[in-house]
């Protein structure tokens, strides 16, 4: 059962180890998607997220993937703590996570090599930031990224390209006498993407697991 329908019904069918393969998948991938947008470290808000998951698991529908449904629990995770911890009722289509906290993630620390891209990509509109996390981070089609964020594929392709041209204006890519010293954006991101990967900040310690 290597497949995510296979171990999300065996799952259903009451097969807890099926469960438990699916949340250490998708562990590292979930982290990833709220290091650069909460201070603190994200281990309280990807186990909320996964039980939130096991709470809805039977609501999947059956024309959606698992990876589409568990990142959309995980935006709805990202608004309450925003709302909890910012009182934040704003647009997400005009706020920034840059707005509501200056301060980056503590891993996001450790990266200072690229902190001139992740602190752009934390000044562009929340669902922009999230669109372009998720298509470069997690390599998400534009029609996943729909069912995350609940607006039609289009919609997404039409703010993937927003959020592009407007990162590419913040980091003034390709600009004279850049040539040298940015990278061109998509391997920029995705070099940030495998050096998350490769960092020891996502996994929670054995201690606190």
């Amino acid at each position: 059962m290597s497949d995510d329908p296979a171990l999300l019904r065996a799952w259903r069918g009451g097969n807890a180890e099926a469960g438990q393969a699916l949340f250490r998948r998708y562990y590292d991938p979930i982290a990833r998607f709220f290091i650069n947008k909460v201070a603190e470290p994200p281990h309280d808000l990807v186990q909320e997220t996964f039980m939130a998951c096991v709470q809805g698991r039977d609501r999947i529908r059956d024309d959606r993937s698992f990876r589409s449904y568990l990142f959309g629990v995980a935006y709805k995770v990202l608004s309450g703590h925003l709302r909890r911890k910012y009182r934040f009722a704003g647009d997400p289509a005009s706020t920034s996570i840059r707005d509501l906290s200056p301060g980056p993630s503590t891993l996001l620390r450790k990266l200072e090599e690229h902190g001139r891209l992740l602190d752009a990509l934390r000044r562009l509109p929340l669902d922009l930031q999230v669109i372009i996390e998720l298509r470069y981070w997690e390599q998400m089609s534009s029609v996943d990224i729909s069912h995350v964020l609940d607006v039609s594929a289009s919609t997404i392709r039409d703010r993937l390209q927003k959020g592009r041209e407007l990162l590419e204006r913040s980091l003034d890519v390709g600009a004279p006498g850049r040539a040298g010293q940015v990278e061109g954006l998509d391997s920029w991101v995705e070099r940030i993407r495998d050096q998350m990967r490769a960092s020891d900040g996502i996994r929670p310690t054995a201690s606190s697991r």
